[in-house]
C-alpha cells in the first residue's frame, strides 16, 4: 500500500472543552495540537510494527517486516521535538532526535571549507596551516616549525613557497618537500578548475581525486562524517541554484551563516544495528530518503514577521522603504511603497516555504503520512469547495490568489487536493491514492 495518508486531527472538541478563548491560551492550544499529532503518529507506528507492515529492503532486494529504524518524523522546526519525544517514549517507541545545529563545526566540513578558502585565495594563514596538518598533506608540528624557522617573517604561504624553492631543503627534507610539492600542484589544478567548472563539480572532483570520502568513512563515526560531506555537496548545489555562483560567494555565504549563529544540523543517520525512529527538521533531511515518512505540524503558520514587524523593508530590486512619518501630527503609518515591499517580502517568504514543502514531500521512498490539525471536517470541505469555485479547470495550477492566501503547508495541501478533485483527468497522479482520515481523539 503506497497510498499517501492524510491524518487530520479535529481540534474543535478539544478547543471547546479544554481551552478558554483567552489569547494567552493560544500556545496551550498549539501544544495540544502537537500532542494530538504525536499520539496519532505513535499509535500508527506501534500498529505497523505489531502487524508486521512490509517494506521493500533495497539491500536484501525483497520485502521484510518494518522496524523502528524505517520510520522518520519530519517537522518544519525543532519546536515539536520535546513533545514528540515525550509522547513517543510513553508508547515505548525508541526515538532519536536531530542533533543541535553544529554542522559547520564538524572537522571534515571545516577541512573542506578551509580547502575551498585556499583554492580561492592561498594567502590565508589559518586555513593553510589547517590543511597542511590534515589528511590532505599530513605534515606534523615539527615540519610546520621547520618551515617557519626557515622564514620567520611574513605570511605562512610565503614561508612555504620559500621553503619549496630552497635547493638545500630539497635535499635535506625530501619527505616534507615532496608532500608540499604534490599539494601545491593539486591546489593550482583546483584553482584553475574553479574558473571553468561549477562549485558542485569542483567539490566532487576534490572528493574523487583525494579519496576524502573513503578516508572519513574509515574514521570513528564514519557513516555520519561521510553524510556530512555529502550534505556539503548538496548545500553547494542549492547555493548555485540561486543567483550566486563560485567559490568565493559560497565561502562568504557560509561565513555569514556562522556569524549569525544560524548553523545547520547534521543529517541524522543510524548505524545498521540502531533501531530508532528518527525525528528531524525538513531542512536537515535534504538529500536523504527514508522508507516511511511522517510529516507533522503541517498547520503551523508561516513566520512572516520579517515582512510585518519592521519599520523598514529592503528589496533586492527596488531599494528600501519605510513608514511614513507625519511629524506635525506625530503619527506614522505604512507608506504605499512599504505596503508594496511588504507584499513582495511575504511572497518571497512563502516561496521559500513552498520549496521546503517540496523537500518534505519528496523524502519518502515507500509511504508518506501527512499529519495536521484542522478545526473540523465541515470547515475542511467548505474551504475545498471555495478553492474549486475559484479554479480554472483548464490548468493544473491552483489560482494565484488562493496560493497567496495560504498561511500553512496544510492550506496548500488542501488546495492541491481540491484542485485535483476538480481536474482529476489532467494529472497522472490519481486522488484515489490519497486516503484522508479525520481523527477526534
Amino acid at each position: 500500500d503506497f497510498n499517501i495518508q492524510l491524518l487530520l486531527y479535529e481540534k474543535e472538541n478539544q478547543e471547546s472543552e479544554e481551552i478558554d478563548e483567552a489569547v494567552s491560551d493560544e500556545i496551550a492550544l498549539a501544544d495540544t495540537s502537537l500532542e494530538a499529532e504525536s499520539h496519532i503518529i505513535a499509535q500508527d507506528i506501534r500498529n505497523k510494527v505489531a502487524e508486521g507492515y512490509l517494506v521493500y529492503d533495497k539491500k536484501l532486494k525483497k520485502q521484510r517486516p518494518v522496524t523502528f529504524s524505517d520510520f522518520v518524523i519530519l517537522t518544519p522546526t525543532r519546536k515539536p521535538f520535546l513533545i514528540a519525544q515525550r509522547i513517543l517514549e510513553s508508547y515505548d517507541v525508541p526515538i532519536y532526535a536531530q542533533k543541535v545545529e553544529n554542522y559547520f563545526q564538524r572537522q571534515e566540513v571545516q577541512l573542506m571549507l578551509a580547502l575551498l578558502k585556499l583554492i580561492d585565495n592561498p594567502l590565508q594563514d589559518i586555513p593553510l596551516v589547517a590543511i597542511l596538518r590534515s589528511y590532505f598533506v599530513q605534515l606534523d608540528d615539527e615540519a610546520l616549525s621547520k618551515i617557519r624557522i626557515h622564514s620567520p617573517n611574513g605570511l605562512f604561504y610565503e614561508a612555504v613557497i620559500a621553503y619549496l624553492n630552497d635547493p638545500e631543503i630539497q635535499e635535506s627534507n625530501k619527505d616534507i618537500h615532496q608532500k608540499l610539492s604534490n599539494f601545491f600542484k593539486q591546489l593550482t589544478h583546483w584553482n584553475a578548475l574553479s574558473k571553468r567548472i561549477s562549485l558542485v563539480d569542483l567539490i566532487w572532483t576534490i572528493y574523487q581525486e583525494t579519496s576524502f570520502l573513503d578516508y572519513v568513512a574509515g574514521l570513528n563515526n564514519g557513516v555520519q562524517r561521510e553524510a556530512n560531506l555529502h550534505a556539503l555537496y548538496e548545500k553547494a548545489l542549492e547555493f548555485e541554484q540561486s543567483q550566486y555562483k563560485g567559490v568565493f560567494g559560497f565561502i562568504r555565504y557560509i561565513e555569514k551563516v556562522m556569524q549569525q549563529q544560524n548553523d545547520l544540523a547534521e543529517p541524522v543517520l543510524l548505524d545498521g544495528e540502531q533501531n530508532f525512529v528518527r525525528l528531524m527538521t525538513v531542512h536537515a533531511s535534504k538529500g536523504l530518503e527514508f522508507p516511511i515518512v511522517y510529516l507533522m505540524d503541517t498547520a503551523k503558520k508561516f513566520n512572516l514577521q520579517d515582512a510585518r514587524s519592521k519599520s523598514y523593508i529592503a528589496s533586492k530590486h527596488f531599494g528600501i522603504s519605510s513608514d511614513y512619518y507625519d511629524f506635525e501630527n506625530r503619527i506614522k503609518f505604512d507608506s504605499f511603497t512599504k505596503q508594496a515591499f511588504k507584499i513582495e517580502k511575504e511572497n518571497m517568504l512563502k516561496a521559500e516555504e513552498m520549496r521546503k514543502l517540496y523537500v518534505a514531500l519528496t523524502r519518502c521512498e515507500q509511504k508518506l503520512m501527512i499529519v495536521g490539525t484542522i478545526k473540523n471536517e465541515e470547515e475542511w470541505h467548505t474551504k475545498q469547495e471555495a478553492t474549486q469555485d475559484k479554479s480554472n479547470h483548464e490548468t493544473l495550477m491552483v489560482p494565484l490568489q488562493e496560493r497567496q492566501s495560504a498561511s500553512s503547508w496544510l492550506d496548500w495541501i488542501r488546495q492541491a487536493i481540491a484542485k485535483g478533485q476538480t481536474d482529476s483527468g489532467l494529472a497522472e497522479f490519481n486522488l484515489s491514492q490519497i486516503n484522508i482520515e479525520f481523527i477526534d481523539l
